[in-house]
């Protein structure tokens, strides 16, 4: 029986936008795409059901439905031995991935960041790589703030009157930022940009922009309980952004950091 997970991996490099696009589909949802129907991944993939026909085409299947039993079928012992090497496999791919997704709408963050007030929340577990974006940022930014706590989270919600909000979640739903999107949205003109792995989450209606990371977790128990791939999809996503600003003004940025190693050093002696 073909390793069709494996196939798609080692040609992804290869395909074509579309073909890329479909793939990206099938290894972050791969459990579940025994149960998908044609229309479902084309519309989940932004394509036609057309060029999922010629996905299946690609990769040398019958079609969707071959496609379909090979993943659901696919041999579970195999999947085992490798998974040292798909863990590695699966961290490139999902940077790779990440990148070519969020590399179009960085700049427009990056301008907004430059030109306002910051407000980053966040919860949960993404609340610690947040809150790793919000420290570097503040080396160089002033009017950067943090807020992780959910009643803190509540408060803000009247005190903000303006500036750029900043919402980080895996899931795109947790339920302290949803309700803070909500309220923003329908009482400020302010903006929201949402940093998620998962823009179809709750959130995603009440943001102006969104970043997402694509994380191809090996299978659910990892997705659930130690999500490798989810946490290295949201990093990049920040990092870029840093990245991308701290370079609008290189030289002065970086004055800014050595001035700030200049003071940690006096306050040592």
């Amino acid at each position: 029986m073909k390793d069709i997970i494996n196939i798609i991996k080692s040609n992804f490099d290869l395909m074509c936008d579309s073909h890329q696009q479909i793939s990206k589909i099938v290894l972050r949802n791969e459990t579940a795409i025994p149960k998908y129907t044609i229309q479902q991944l084309a519309n989940e993939s932004n394509v036609s059901i057309a060029s999922v026909s010629k996905f299946c085409k690609y990769l040398e299947l019958d079609g969707f439905d071959e496609l379909r039993y090979l993943i659901k079928y696919s041999n579970s012992s195999t999947k085992s031995i490798n998974n040292s090497v798909n863990l590695r496999e699966n961290l490139f791919l999902t940077i790779s991935s990440t990148h070519e997704n969020i590399i179009d709408s960085v700049n427009n963050i990056v301008n907004l960041i430059n030109k306002n007030s910051i407000y980053i929340f966040a919860r949960s577990n993404s609340a610690n790589i947040a809150y790793d974006f919000f420290y570097k940022l503040k080396k160089i930014k002033d009017d950067v703030y943090f807020e992780r706590h959910p009643e803190n989270i509540i408060k803000s919600m009247t005190e903000i009157t303006e500036g750029i909000i900043i919402l980080v979640s895996n899931s795109g739903s947790s339920t302290e930022l949803y309700d803070l999107a909500k309220y923003i949205k329908k009482n400020s003109c302010l903006k929201i940009i949402l940093i998620t792995n998962t823009k179809s989450g709750k959130i995603a209606k009440y943001s102006d922009y969104i970043v997402e990371g694509v994380p191809l977790e090996i299978d659910s128990v990892m997705k659930q309980h130690l999500p490798f791939s989810s946490k290295y999809s949201l990093m990049y996503c920040l990092d870029m952004i840093f990245i991308n600003y701290f370079n609008l003004d290189y030289l002065n940025n970086l004055n800014k950091i050595k001035s700030l190693q200049i003071i940690g050093n006096k306050k040592s002696y």
